[in-house]
């Protein structure tokens, strides 16, 4: 779990350039967490844009399955950006 402020330019640099698509309306983004940090927000999915990816989407092997979700949230104009791992 990450964040950082939001800029146009970087956002839609990162979100083309490494391979992430909008969540479609029917993919749930499993985004909450008992570890999460007090500041993460609540996501209310049908206002957000959402991208993801998978490890089947990357070159690279980390040796897990796992999906990556990527989003702007206009309210804090934050970027925010969840991992999760499973095998």
């Amino acid at each position: 779990m990450d964040g950082f402020t939001y800029s146009e330019d970087v956002f839609s640099k990162i979100v083309k350039g490494q391979g992430y698509r909008k969540r479609d309306a029917f993919h749930f983004a499993d985004l909450d967490s008992a570890a999460a940090p007090e500041w993460w927000p609540k996501v209310d999915q049908s206002k957000v844009t959402i991208y993801w990816r998978s490890d089947k989407d990357t070159q690279a092997s980390e040796g897990y399955s796992f999906q990556e979700y990527v989003w702007h949230d206009t309210n804090s104009n934050f970027v925010y950006f969840h991992k999760r791992y499973w095998d």
